[in-house]
């Protein structure tokens, strides 16, 4: 098994023509797959992944475009070909007018940007031309529609071993940790499907692409991450595997990201100093905070004019995120629940660690 390794200077050349964009380097986190450029400058809406040695297929058709990206290591030669297809699949050879602009993502002046490597265009139905990538790259492949009711997208690496070129591990590629390799990622759109090990004591795993669609049929599985999820395809489609058939069985110490419920409702916190933090959180996304001294709650108690801080809120994946209306300040709460009920928010606050838990509905 190769081991897939991401280069941190960033360079291409088309044809052996080598680029002298000096502002064209990338950092490994710009350039993904699993890093930030796809949040930074994504490619078109409807674009998909092309991995190497997985053929793909298209609508085609005038006027129609589809897009396809992937990454390629440096140093390595590899091949876009573009087929039309005809109505049963075939090559279309008498009427395929296809074929495809090739980009590539750099930085100029600052700014990430797709830059146009070449256009390739199609004969007898068919699209094909080699490039040279000097160094780690991300391409999006623009395939032009033609007469072609459909068209097929090939990525391969020009030594005959696509874990050469690939960045990353590819479908049916070996992936998850090794005492040899260290942790072997899969590619966008894949995830690390392993068996009912879960990939300890060196289990591997292998790269199998997260399903889109799944049945409502509730046949529920026992994730590797402890979660119950309603069938194995429902499991695959967030990337994780199927430790076991049913339910898992309920831990009620083991805290996993997300809540039960909506956040709509009050949280509070008692510091050891018996202040207590409460926040309304409200179903139009805002929210009021109130501190309250502990001599509050004294006796004999003390009399504090009090100032409920508005702002509104937001789910950031599984963390709320409130940002206060006087200042803008943004404050951070990871949510977390058990399969026994528990919940809570957990966080910083002007300089004070909350974990927040939910009151009682009256």
């Amino acid at each position: 098994m190769k081991t897939y390794i991401v280069s941190a200077a960033l360079f291409f050349a088309a044809c052996g023509a080598p680029d002298t964009n000096a502002d064209g380097e990338l950092t490994d986190a710009e350039l993904g797959p699993l890093g930030k450029a796809d949040a930074v400058l994504p490619a078109p809406a409807t674009s998909a992944h092309l991995y190497f040695d997985q053929p793909v297929v298209d609508s085609a058709g005038v006027g129609v475009l589809s897009y396809r990206t992937f990454s390629a290591r440096g140093s390595q030669s590899f091949t876009v070909e573009v087929d039309g297809l005809d109505s049963n699949g075939k090559l279309d050879t008498r009427n395929g007018s296809v074929g495809y602009k090739l980009s590539r993502l750099t930085r100029v002046k600052g700014k990430l940007v797709w830059r146009l490597v070449d256009v390739v265009d199609g004969r007898r139905g068919v699209a094909s031309k080699s490039f040279h990538s000097y160094y780690s790259r991300k391409y999006l492949v623009e395939i032009a529609g033609g007469s072609s009711p459909s068209a097929q997208s090939v990525l391969t690496c020009n030594s005959g071993d696509h874990a050469d070129c690939a960045v990353v591990a590819q479908p049916g590629d070996f992936c998850g940790l090794d005492r040899r390799h260290g942790t072997v990622a899969c590619d966008d759109g894949l995830y690390c499907q392993y068996g009912p090990s879960c990939g300890f004591a060196d289990d591997a795993g292998v790269c199998t692409a997260m399903p889109q669609f799944c049945t409502q049929l509730y046949k529920p599985v026992c994730g590797c991450d402890g979660n119950t999820y309603g069938n194995a395809c429902d499991a695959a489609s967030r990337g994780v595997s199927a430790a076991s058939t049913g339910a898992c069985a309920c831990d009620p110490n083991k805290w996993v990201g997300g809540l039960s419920g909506d956040a709509a409702s009050t949280w509070e916190f008692i510091a050891s100093s018996g202040s207590h933090f409460q926040y309304q959180i409200a179903d139009d996304n805002t929210f009021n905070a109130l501190t309250e001294p502990g001599c509050v709650y004294a006796n004999p108690r003390c009399y504090v004019k009090l100032a409920p801080r508005p702002g509104t809120w937001a789910w950031d994946g599984d963390t709320l995120v409130l940002t206060y209306d006087l200042d803008g300040t943004k404050v951070r709460l990871a949510s977390s629940h058990t399969c026994a009920g528990g919940e809570r928010l957990v966080g910083r606050d002007a300089g004070t660690s909350l974990t927040l838990t939910r009151l009682p509905t009256p």
